[in-house]
């Protein structure tokens, strides 16, 4: 959560700076992951133009393995604060404690004390969120679902599918 959080979590994730704020190709873009105990998801969402499309992806491919690389201590220390910041901020609702409490009886089989989530998140490291970045760009090739008239679709699956290495570096992606 913390890597997905640095690269597409927020006005200050590395997603948002490049691809909106820097080159203008969307209007929001964000990171997800939904862990499970047999399964998962980690994904990138974005609006964009489909004129912009081909160099989004990219874009969104160069800032995911470059994060899962070089990530900071500033950037991590960010987002666990602002981890910790949205746990508190969810105690204010009791439809988000409920929902967050039935999450953790699914996956865990018991209501998780938000001491003990605050400590899971104060133990992660840079070391260990550039490992859980690059365990997740490495675990499956990516996929691409599309809402639109699809113009310049064709294009944007190219580049996924030219992909040779589960996980891509910097350097064999241009944009």
């Amino acid at each position: 959560q913390v890597f997905t959080n640095v690269l597409g979590g927020g006005m200050s994730s590395r997603l948002f700076q490049e691809a909106r704020e820097k080159r203008g190709l969307c209007y929001t873009i964000s990171a997800f992951h939904m862990p499970y105990s047999d399964t998962g998801m980690f994904g990138l969402y974005a609006g964009t133009d489909a004129s912009d499309l081909n160099e989004l992806v990219r874009v969104m491919i160069n800032e995911a393995t470059a994060t899962a690389a070089d990530l900071t201590e500033t950037e991590v220390a960010r987002a666990k604060a602002q981890m910790k910041a949205g746990l508190l901020m969810a105690l204010e609702s009791s439809g988000a404690r409920a929902e967050q409490i039935a999450r953790q009886m699914i996956v865990y089989g018991r209501p998780i004390p938000l001491e003990e989530i605050v400590a899971k998140v104060e133990a992660v490291t840079v070391e260990s969120a550039r490992a859980a970045g690059r365990a997740l760009l490495a675990r499956n090739r990516p996929a691409i679902a599309a809402l639109g008239p699809g113009s310049g679709l064709e294009s944007a699956v190219a580049i996924v599918d030219s992909l040779t290495s589960p996980l891509i570096t910097r350097t064999n992606v241009k944009t």
